[in-house]
């Protein structure tokens, strides 16, 4: 009982639930017992030779790995002509097309500086029918 309701007698009692009269239990309990030391497998352990046959393994898988990288490159490009040694400005050209047309796999901006630099150009203008040198 609480103490509310043994200080003011005016506070009726809660009723309590009638006590149960079947016999079957509420639960069923379990009881875990350890397991004998016979049943519990030992720990795996790794010997000399297996370790040798794990790195073995593992060095086959990488090798593999690394032929199958190997052969998803992409073939080599047929050989690429080779830049002429100069060119002849058309009309509409500029140094980045001039650029990438000399060195499409090189970036155009390093390229456009080589063109500057081997043809003493100050700035951006080209006039047509300028050659340009190019190796």
């Amino acid at each position: 009982m609480s103490v509310a309701f043994d200080l003011d007698p005016a506070i009726p009692a809660p009723r309590r639930p009638p006590a149960r009269t079947s016999e079957r239990p509420l639960a069923t309990v379990t009881t875990l017992h350890r397991p004998s030391p016979r049943t519990v497998a030992p720990p795996v352990r790794l010997t000399r030779r297996g370790v040798h046959a794990v790195v073995a393994a593992v060095a086959v898988l990488a090798v593999g790995l690394v032929a199958l990288a190997r052969l998803s490159v992409p073939a080599a490009s047929p050989s690429a002509r080779p830049a002429p040694a100069t060119i002849v400005v058309q009309p509409g050209d500029t140094l980045w097309h001039i650029a990438d047309q000399v060195a499409p796999d090189r970036d155009p901006l390093a390229e456009i500086d080589e063109l500057r630099r081997l043809n003493s150009l100050g700035g951006n203008d080209l006039h047509p029918g300028q050659v340009l040198r190019t190796r």
